[in-house]
């Protein structure tokens, strides 16, 4: 049983999903960027960001098509992190979208793009302790209590993208990428949530054993 879960765990499936949505990011962000002739005013930190997110989603893939795996703590972890970063750095690339807009109009838009970033950190904490608390992968951060502030935590992620998405410098249509990357945290949440509820049981399999 150990370890169908760690497999569960290894192969969290995201990549289908991960694929058309960076497809979508990569033909939006390279109409707006070509159209405008962007490619020599990007600014640093969103080159940096994009070439992270594609080595996290290469590390993914690498992982998920790999058929062997390792049944230790650490590389089962290893392997959670990994899932997270995939699933979390898509909504992130999508909602950073808006930045090539701002750009075509000579907006600089960092603040704005660190606010989103954080928005969507503060999502995935929400997430992470709700998961811990409902899954009791921690006995210290069990229970109800824990489980309203993941809650708490997530509607406000998602209140301060959709405030971002009104109060951002308009440009056509462009803010519709940082409130639609909630839809895309949603359904990222969901393959990520089955990674630790398998990790749940990975851990109640260990304390059975011994």
């Amino acid at each position: 049983m150990k370890e169908n879960f760690v497999k569960n765990i290894k192969k969290a499936y995201i990549s289908p999903f991960a694929i058309f949505i960076n497809a979508l990011t990569l033909l939006f962000s390279a109409i707006i960027i070509l159209d405008n002739h962007l490619l020599n005013k990007l600014p640093i930190y969103i080159c940096v960001f994009y070439i992270l997110w594609i080595i996290i989603n290469i590390i993914y893939l690498i992982q998920e098509k790999n058929k062997k795996y390792k049944m230790s703590k650490l590389s089962v972890v290893r392997y959670l992190i990994i899932n997270i970063l995939c699933g979390y750095s898509v909504s992130m690339a999508f909602a950073s979208v808006y930045v090539f807009g701002a750009l075509s109009q000579g907006y600089l838009v960092f603040d704005y793009w660190l606010l989103v970033i954080g928005a969507i950190f503060l999502s995935w904490l929400g997430l992470h302790i709700f998961a811990i608390s409902e899954f009791d992968i921690a006995n210290r951060m069990s229970g109800s209590m824990f489980n309203l502030l993941g809650i708490i935590l997530k509607l406000i992620s998602f209140a301060l993208l959709i405030y971002l998405s009104v109060v951002v410098p308009e440009v056509e249509d462009v803010a519709n990428f940082i409130w639609g990357s909630i839809i895309i945290i949603i359904c990222s949440d969901l393959l990520i949530g089955r990674s630790y509820f398998n990790y749940a049981f990975y851990l109640s399999s260990i304390e059975d054993k011994n």
